[in-house]
């Protein structure tokens, strides 16, 4: 029996593409088109720019004629140059694609699991910022929308409490995030330096706590991550959020519903001491330590926030945590943590303990007592929480005007001798940024599309004077 013959395919030669072939050829004419729309944005900026210089001269030969008749013609100048070169810095912005070819790294200033945090220059500038280089890999068994969510609450909460953002943008491997430089390190460093802080220090870094945690809220999101390694000291030595990997959406209609089932707490250290050593505190998916009762069942939510303040005030009056476990078996550890903290055992003990050792420094009796309360009415079951404004009334707060914080003296200012000190972060080996590369190459299978954001240009586009 002769075997089949084959027919030929339609439309099809020996010599064509198969199918891998075929997809590849796809996906490159797809990212080919993804980044011309920028090269086109940039020609018509080109174009826009040089119709600004035309009319720019045309006014100026209308403002000599008028020159004459006017008070002062110089400050009406002055004002229209500055008003034009405004109007072209923002258009700018606006098509500015950044890259790693924009900084130089000067020195390393943190790692984890996520990557690493460098202090970089701006080329061309003397401006200094923090980079944050986290690894693509780092979310591939995660949700991609927690680095989107990262991203959109640092973009949205920039002022007084959070770290401000500059842009954000990738390469093949990294995501990149330029951030602010905070020279007075993290709060963690500056307690384990104090090992114990006296009531006025706690009262007033508290207090900005209370003021960032309710701007973050309001901004619509819930951190989820509050610790003493994500809270950081400006040069001046006053407190600001950090580290928004956690963040997601809060709901305000529904204030303790269930927002988010996340299953992500997993990778925990071998035991939760008393006192744990920074590296204890260092894990991919936030610290049991500083978890509220209702984040163990996965229902976290705006107040499990205020419990993580709670949890800070009693670290930062007592010197220790105010739940922990002794033993060395991981598994036992963690549910010995969980048990505490959903029951709340021992915790009236430790806090009579936490004001005898304040007594001990000198503290008023009654201060001890009222910070006590104030931390029993936060580390406490979520229907019976205080919320950020009942915070503000307790008495631990008395004598505090919140609204005016930041016109106060901190209680630590750091020594800082440049702007780009940074004596009060640890040392890590140097380690190089990565090569610049090509931009079609930046996100081949465009998972991360449009993580790009110039911040700067956003923002002036929100207040209706971007291009």
């Amino acid at each position: 029996m002769s075997s089949p013959v084959s027919l030929p395919i339609p439309g099809r030669t020996d010599d064509s593409l198969d199918s891998h072939q075929l997809r590849e050829q796809e996906k490159k004419e797809t990212r080919k088109k993804f980044f011309d729309r920028h090269c086109q944005l940039k020609e018509r900026l080109d174009q826009e720019l040089q119709c600004e210089m035309r009319a720019e001269e045309v006014l100026k030969a209308k403002g000599r004629q008028v020159e004459d008749s006017m008070e002062h013609p110089a400050d009406w100048q002055r004002a229209r140059d500055e008003q034009i070169e405004a109007a072209k810095e923002r258009k700018r912005a606006y098509l500015r694609m950044w890259s790693i070819k924009d900084f130089s790294s000067l020195k390393v200033l943190g790692k984890g699991s996520f990557g690493v945090v460098h202090l970089v220059r701006r080329q061309g500038t003397e401006e200094v910022y923090a980079l944050k280089q986290i690894r693509k890999e780092h979310y591939r068994n995660k949700n991609r929308m927690k680095a989107y969510n990262e991203r959109d609450a640092m973009a949205k909460g920039f002022g007084l409490w959070f770290v401000d953002l500059l842009c954000t943008f990738q390469d093949s491997s990294n995501l990149y995030l330029v951030m602010e430089f905070m020279q007075g390190g993290d709060f963690f460093a500056y307690m384990e330096k104090k090992n114990r802080l006296s009531l006025a220090e706690t009262r007033f870094y508290m207090g900005e706590l209370v003021q960032a945690i309710d701007a973050i809220h309001q901004c619509g999101f819930i951190h989820r991550d509050l610790k003493p390694d994500n809270l950081v000291l400006t040069a001046q030595g006053h407190l600001k959020l950090l580290d928004f990997g956690l963040c997601t959406p809060v709901d305000f209609e529904e204030y303790v519903q269930q927002i988010d089932q996340d299953n992500s707490y997993q990778g925990l250290p071998p035991a939760f001491q008393e006192k744990p050593g920074r590296d204890a505190l260092r894990t991919a998916c936030g610290t049991p330590q500083y978890m509220a009762p209702e984040m163990f069942l996965g229902r976290a939510c705006a107040a499990s926030d205020l419990w993580a303040l709670g949890v800070i005030s009693y670290e930062c009056l007592s010197g220790s945590l105010p739940f922990f476990s002794q033993s060395q078996d991981r598994r036992r550890a963690f549910q010995e943590l969980k048990t505490q903290i959903i029951n709340g055992t021992n915790l009236p003990h430790r806090l009579t303990r936490m004001q005898k050792k304040q007594r001990e420094l000198g503290a008023d009796p009654k201060e001890c007592l009222a910070a006590a309360q104030f931390i029993s009415k936060v580390l406490c079951p979520v229907e019976r929480r205080i919320s950020t404004f009942e915070c503000r009334l307790e008495e631990f707060f008395q004598g505090i005007n919140f609204s005016e914080l930041q016109a106060m003296t901190p209680p630590f200012q750091p020594r800082c001798t440049s702007a780009a000190d940074a004596s009060h972060f640890d040392n890590f080996p140097p380690q190089p940024l990565p090569d610049v590369e090509d931009i079609t190459c930046m996100d081949p299978e465009l998972d991360w599309a449009l993580y790009e954001q110039d911040v700067e240009a956003a923002r002036a586009r929100l207040h209706g004077k971007g291009y």
